[in-house]
């Protein structure tokens, strides 16, 4: 049987808080309530507050907050993920999804 927290963009290893964050992560962004958005954005702060240099877990919130249309401030985050590794392929992709929406400057 395939791990199911495999299968959703924005989740990482199970832990503590995997039951909240699997059922948060199920939904379409568009059904994530407000506070479940505040809550997730406050789990990826604290999370990346321990692992300053975890790019893969930066990614994934990059990628939680272009689905919530909340474009500059993954534009944000995808740039400290490039500026500590220059060649991670994913972060520019999303980089480059994201100023072809028309946010941020181009490369």
């Amino acid at each position: 049987m395939s791990n199911p927290y495999m299968s959703y963009p924005y989740m990482v290893r199970p832990g503590k808080r995997s039951v909240t964050l699997f059922r948060i992560a199920k939904k379409e962004s568009a059904t994530i309530s407000p506070d479940e958005v505040a809550w997730l954005i406050g789990w990826y702060r604290r999370q990346l507050a321990l692992k300053p240099r975890e790019t893969d877990l930066r990614l994934k919130c990059a990628l939680f907050l272009l689905d919530l249309s909340r474009t500059d401030e993954a534009v944000t985050v995808l740039q400290e993920i490039i500026r500590m590794d220059p060649n991670h392929l994913a972060a520019r992709e999303a980089l480059a999804q994201a100023r072809s929406l028309g946010h941020g400057p181009p490369s």
